[in-house]
């Protein structure tokens, strides 16, 4: 049985996807911060613009 895997497009990120990035840790965060394996993360922390 095979499956096609679809492709994967790099290319430089741009400042709007650092926001993105922010929303999407922030919704693992809200959605995961009881579970025993989640890292504790903090909101502002990770992930860091520095």
């Amino acid at each position: 049985m095979s499956k096609e895997v679809g492709k994967m497009i790099f290319r430089k990120a741009e400042k709007e996807d650092f926001y993105k990035i922010i929303s999407l840790y922030w919704n693992l965060i809200d959605h995961e911060q009881d579970e025993p394996s989640f890292p504790h993360w903090k909101k502002g922390t990770h992930p860091s613009d520095l």
